[in-house]
């Protein structure tokens, strides 16, 4: 069997070469370097020598000149085969040296054996003809043999080069690539097609609560983000057979928050046209779904409004001729039995009446004569009621400061208001508990009247029932405006009073807020305009004065629609911003910036652990920092004692940007 010694320092390429020579019937032999191919020669001759140039201890060249100033092997083959930056200079020096041929890599395996057979069968036949050009002397060698290393390192710098430059663009692109995608408001993240997380941004983990090492490796049907596994399923099996996949999915986020999203899924296709992953990007729309939500009830109560309307006119006319035949009959017949039972039905029809009026006070709006009033007077006089009519077990605290703006309104129609509230507050605590009701001034700026359909810029009194009773579910606090809606029993409420109330309340230019959780109690805040609002008295600072100089301030709120509005008024006024959705990030965040955080404004009602304690963490980590306590309720939540020195200032939720600026200013210059 034919041997042939095989030279090269790359084991990929002397692998190669090696299977195609043993494919085609040869021996093979293998050598790393010049040097040791050169003793294995002398050792062992082979019929033909194939090298490679550039290789360490010797090269290839270096190898050439003394194989063929060796009389044992001058007479062997010898063959470059090489891809090392070659040119026409390479191959005149290689054959100068006495090589039968120059082949340059890459060659088909067929092309590179049929060369070396020729070249071994003319060997055979005594008609290869070695070169005519005599070996080069140690001088001239060198010379040549600088040359050619010094001019394919010149060609070996150059390609590093571009090569090192195409790497760092490539890793600037990746790195940019990267950072559009954790920078991302989407969530956006990769599955293999066996469901297995590959890739989770900070979008993800903005949304969803878990971080990427989390997450990664897992599968997704064991649902980090908490969603129907039925639905995972389907849209695995839908993007699986079609390539892609859209549609709403609910979830519920780490720290117990719903969440609604629009999710995109799609194939991501390799090279070889197989699907490798898929794509998944979720857009939040849950504060979307909410507005979509409230303008559907706002057109069902519209167009219930005007059902009813139709319908009380039609009652109205019943009712007319039934009181005018009862007086008839009263007078036609003064005496007798009769006269109980058409006292009966006038009452009745008289009752009907009063409905129908409710009714209409819904559909239309009121348009009966408004007056200035005086809050103060509507809840004296509602807090005595109360007093006589609730029972004991339900205790009733009312809270109005001196100072309170006037409204324009009438006086029974807000009674009315404020009566239906209570009771349903009453009716809320079975088992006892307190009632609170407070008044205070406030003013609704441009980020609050986003917030909600029926607000407007402008002064306006607010004022708070709240109530320690059961709560309301998610569903009820849905319907709880709408027409004949009632949880009660029937007979015992018509559905009728909150929708009366909500006419009433807008008929005077106003809006509701009903914040509820099940176990905890229910407010209302019912916001009536304010008028004759007194100008601010000259001390306070105007809201030039407000405006930062790039303090730090640490806004720690659950809610996002608050932490967006605080960002928005802090970052537009001066201030730099951390923000952070409950307890955990909130001491964290803190403790990471706590020589540059300024004021911490944190929300009573905190994920985790509560503010309360989230507060006392973050006194402990910096004591000097200034804090302000954020709530909804007093009556709900855990407050610090007033005489507690850790909060400086409590700011009520729904807050204002003047009054947010205003506690900012006050916490820094203290």
């Amino acid at each position: 069997m034919t041997k042939i010694l095989l030279v090269d320092d790359i084991p990929e390429n002397l692998y190669l070469l090696e299977t195609i020579m043993k494919a085609n019937g040869y021996e093979v032999v293998t050598a790393v370097n010049g040097a040791e191919a050169l003793d294995m020669g002398r050792k062992d001759p082979p019929a033909l020598i194939i090298t490679d140039i550039l290789m360490p201890v010797m090269d290839g060249f270096e190898l050439c000149r003394r194989w063929k100033a060796d009389d044992l092997l001058k007479h062997i083959p010898f063959i470059f085969y090489t891809a090392t930056y070659t040119d026409l200079k390479d191959e005149q020096f290689a054959l100068n040296l006495g090589a039968e041929r120059f082949v340059v890599k890459p060659q088909q395996p067929e092309v590179l054996v049929k060369i070396v057979q020729e070249i071994l069968d003319e060997f055979k036949k005594g008609s290869l003809v070695p070169t005519e050009k005599p070996l080069l002397d140690e001088f001239a060698f060198l010379r040549a043999h600088s040359e050619v290393l010094l001019r394919k390192l010149e060609k070996k710098m150059l390609q590093l080069e571009l090569e090192a430059n195409e790497r760092k663009r490539a890793e600037q692109q990746l790195r940019d690539h990267a950072d559009l995608l954790d920078n991302a408001h989407e969530a956006i993240m990769r599955v293999d097609m066996d469901g297995r997380i590959i890739y989770w941004n900070k979008g993800s983990e903005r949304l969803y609560g878990w971080a990427s090492e989390e997450v990664i490796g897992k599968e997704i049907q064991e649902i980090p983000f908490k969603v129907e596994p039925s639905q995972l399923h389907s849209a695995l099996k839908v993007v699986k057979e079609k390539g892609g996949w859209q549609g709403e999915k609910r979830h519920v986020d780490r720290n117990g928050k719903a969440i609604i999203v629009q999710s995109s899924w799609k194939t991501v296709i390799d090279k070889a046209g197989k699907p490798e992953s898929i794509l998944i990007i979720d857009t939040d729309i849950t504060e979307k779904k909410k507005l979509e939500a409230q303008f559907l009830r706002a057109q069902r109560l519209e167009s219930i409004g005007t059902l009813t309307s139709g319908i009380a006119h039609d009652l109205t006319n019943m009712l007319t001729p039934v009181k005018l035949a009862v007086e008839n009959l009263k007078l036609l017949y003064p005496t007798g039995k009769g006269q109980d039972l058409l006292d009966m039905i006038e009452r009745n029809a008289l009752r009907g009446a009063n409905l129908i009026k409710r009714v209409l006070s819904f559909a239309r709006g009121i348009e009966e004569e408004h007056k200035d009033l005086s809050i103060m007077d509507i809840i004296t006089e509602l807090d005595k009621l109360l007093e006589d009519s609730f029972p004991k077990s339900i205790e009733i605290r009312v809270r109005i400061p001196k100072g309170i703006w006037t409204v324009s309104g009438n006086t029974t129609q807000l009674h009315q208001v404020f009566m239906n509230v209570a009771l349903n507050a009453r009716d809320a605590m079975p088992d006892g508990g307190v009632l609170t009701i407070s008044a205070e001034n406030t003013r609704i700026d441009a980020n609050q009247a986003r917030m909600d359909p029926d607000a407007k810029e402008g002064p306006y009194i607010v004022i708070t029932v709240a109530d320690t009773g059961i709560g309301m579910p998610d569903g009820v606090k849905e319907k709880l405006f709408e027409p004949f809606f009632t949880t009660k029993e029937i007979g015992k409420g018509t559905g009728l009073g909150l929708s009366t109330s909500l006419g009433i309340v807008r008929g005077h230019g106003g809006f509701i807020i009903v914040q509820s959780e099940v176990g905890k109690g229910t407010s209302f805040k019912v916001y009536l305009p304010a008028i004759k609002v007194p100008v601010e008295a000259p001390d306070e600072p105007m809201l030039d004065v407000l405006i930062g100089h790039g303090e730090t301030i640490l806004v720690a709120d659950a809610d996002g629609s608050t932490r967006n509005m605080a960002y928005s008024t802090l970052k537009t006024n001066g201030y730099e911003i951390i923000l952070a959705r409950n307890s955990s990030e909130a001491i964290s965040r803190f403790a990471l910036n706590k020589d540059r955080v300024s004021v911490c404004l944190v929300d009573m009602m905190l994920p985790i652990v509560d503010g309360l304690e989230t507060i006392h963490i973050i006194k402990q980590i910096n004591p000097d920092v200034m804090v302000i306590a954020a709530t909804h309720s007093s009556e709900n939540v855990k407050l610090p004692d007033p005489t507690n020195k850790e909060v400086m200032a409590f700011l009520q939720k729904p807050f204002t940007a003047e009054a947010l600026l205003k506690t900012i200013h006050r916490a820094l210059t203290v």
